[in-house]
């Protein structure tokens, strides 16, 4: 079991590597991409108290990560702006 979900993250990374080279996405680090990618995955796996989904619906799913995704850039930008000032 783990030698195959040490195959599957292989070859998750290498696919992160080749669509970096060919421009697909921008550079990161292509190990924390991957799991990153993976506790993304896993989240949908999660349940409340009352075994109901954390995120109902795909649609629900996707506005979560954008907004997400809005907090951790502001705040960064932030850290960044604060940093240098």
């Amino acid at each position: 079991m783990q030698e195959a979900e040490h195959y599957m993250n292989e070859v998750i990374e290498k696919a992160f590597e080749e669509a970096m080279k060919s421009g697909e996405i921008n550079r990161v680090n292509p190990l924390f991409a991957t799991q990153t990618f993976l506790a993304l995955m896993k989240v949908g796996n999660y349940k409340n108290p009352d075994n109901t989904s954390i995120l109902p619906t795909i649609q629900e799913t996707a506005v979560q990560l954008a907004d997400f995704e809005m907090v951790i850039f502001k705040k960064t930008n932030f850290l960044i702006i604060d940093t240098f000032s």
